[in-house]
């Protein structure tokens, strides 16, 4: 998930300690407008590009054009 989301920004990354996991979601918990601000980003980032609609045709141009190159 690192590589989709930017901590504080369009969410909240964490370890995998359970320690870690809670203290993010109690975050949350006890943020309201923190955890609106952080849904609605993730949520423009889904819509811009990152939809499995654009995954799959991210990956079917991926197949496609190694099937032409004769890679596959």
């Amino acid at each position: 998930m690192a590589e989709l989301i930017v901590h504080g920004k369009n969410g909240l990354l964490c370890g995998d300690e359970p320690q870690d996991i809670l203290d993010q979601l109690v975050r949350l918990k006890d943020n309201t407008d923190l955890s609106r601000e952080l849904g609605y980003a993730g949520w423009q980032m889904i819509q811009n590009g990152r939809a499995w609609e654009d995954n799959a045709t991210r990956t079917l141009e991926i197949f496609s054009g190694s099937l032409r190159r004769g890679s596959v």
